[in-house]
């Protein structure tokens, strides 16, 4: 995020909100040979009282349509489903590698979603309808300096932990010997704690890039605006670590790892759908996964294409403002769709969303997916000789279902051949419990 356009948790200053008394916030003038440092804040200063700016960039409707409704709605909806996503993987039935790494993930995307909000959202809704003078009159611009660092760590640990769990998936469905020591639930605790130290360490610069200042006039009242710091007007600061590192580490890298890795996932996910019907249930289930989680990469490129297309017009000195407020938004729902997500394609995880908060609103629903656990697999088969009697094994033991061609019920099983398959079926199971090795989150 270069120059002054407002690429989601780029410069924020370039869109604070205005209050009720202005009709346009202030744009950020570039300093010059001619002009010093001190000369461009006071600039800005007698901005905010004359009024300079009477014809804004972008129409006020759009913005407030985009940021005030649409990305405000979908924030706040993206935060909930976020909250209720680390509720359901931080539960102990869910416990994995995998899950470890999605709780991660999501918890940054409730951090990108609430600066969103702060950021864009309700400076949307100030500017349009005049409301909220408290938030505008200095709540923002005196939190801008320490929401605006906490976003851009927010967002680059959010891309480098999907990157993470492609990798994750990678090993898993791609190296399954190696899974079993990679894919551990305590080494995917290092691998989210090395993202989060990285995010930090590499976001520190952002911490001294944005203040505000109070401005006084004689006879006005007192306005307080933010500004851009002289680290952030200095060109060589500009062009190595906001533009070319920038370009790098949050697209080029990221982007180009996603597409190898999601390469030979597609590729093993096809061969395995040619040969589905010889796949072990476990086998399924990593395919399973892995297609879910190729849908996310999916979502997280349509979502972040534009804001890449829009840095590389920056570099050209191209800004198109009504782009980076739709690349604002698209980012914001990039980072707020993940829930609906793994509802679709999570068994196990809509299973217990269902069960934690749905439960007595649908029980017959559970009722009937309960029922529905009990069926006929032409492995699950066992037959009484010349009987003619079916006996199809389900999940509950105690009332297997049973049918006769007497009419009359059986009472007991061939307790040799439902042990010997139940024996298989624990075959797809042995994974060392003691290091929590298992990889697998939906079922």
């Amino acid at each position: 995020m270069t120059g002054n356009t407002t690429l989601l948790l780029g410069m924020a200053m370039d869109v604070q909100p205005t209050s009720a008394h202005d009709t346009e916030g202030p744009e950020m003038e570039e300093p010059t040979q001619n002009h010093t440092y001190q000369d461009m804040l006071d600039t800005m200063c007698n901005s905010t009282y004359g009024k300079v700016n009477a014809t804004a960039t972008t129409p006020k409707l759009f913005v407030f349509t985009v940021y005030g409704v649409l990305l405000t709605t979908i924030g706040l909806l993206g935060i909930a489903g976020n909250l209720i996503s680390i509720t359901i993987l931080s539960r102990r039935k869910m416990r994995s590698s995998i899950n470890c790494c999605l709780i991660g993930l999501t918890s940054f995307d409730m951090i990108v979603t609430s600066t969103s909000i702060l950021m864009f959202g309700l400076s949307g809704i100030c500017d349009y309808t005049g409301a909220m003078t408290w938030y505008a009159n200095g709540f923002y611009q005196r939190v801008m300096p320490f929401v605006y660092p906490l976003g851009m760590i927010a967002q680059t640990g959010s891309i480098y932990l999907t990157v993470t769990v492609t990798v994750e998936r990678y090993v898993a469905v791609c190296r399954p010997l190696q899974a079993r020591s990679i894919c551990t639930y305590g080494r995917a605790k290092v691998y989210v704690m090395v993202v989060a130290f990285f995010s930090i360490i590499y976001n520190l610069p952002r911490f001294w890039e944005v203040s505000y200042m109070v401005c006084r006039q004689n006879g006005e009242e007192e306005r307080v605006i933010v500004i851009p710091s002289p680290l952030r007007q200095n060109d060589q600061y500009i062009q190595i670590y906001i533009m070319w590192m920038y370009l790098f580490v949050m697209y080029l890298i990221p982007f180009l790892s996603l597409m190898v890795f999601n390469s030979f996932i597609y590729k093993e996910v096809r061969a395995a759908n040619h040969a589905r019907i010889h796949l072990s249930r476990l086998e399924r289930k990593e395919i399973g996964l892995a297609v879910m989680l190729l849908v996310v990469v999916t979502v997280f490129f349509l979502c972040n294409v534009l804001a890449f297309i829009i840095n590389v017009l920056e570099m050209s000195r191209i800004v198109l403002d009504e782009l980076t407020v739709t690349s604002n938004l698209l980012v914001t729902i990039n980072s707020s769709v993940n829930f609906i997500i793994y509802c679709i394609f999570g068994q196990k995880f809509r299973r217990v969303f269902l069960k934690m908060f749905c439960s007595r609103i649908l029980p017959a629903s559970l009722a009937r997916d309960r029922a529905n656990s009990a069926y006929c697999e032409p492995s699950r088969v066992l037959t009484n000789g010349g009987g003619g009697e079916t006996i199809c094994l389900g999940h509950r033991r105690s009332h297997p279902l049973v049918t006769t061609t007497h009419g009359t019920p059986r009472t007991s099983l061939n307790t040799t051949a439902e042990s010997a398959y139940h024996n298989r079926r624990n075959d797809f199971y042995e994974y060392d419990k003691k290091d929590q090795s298992s990889f697998q989150c939906f079922d």
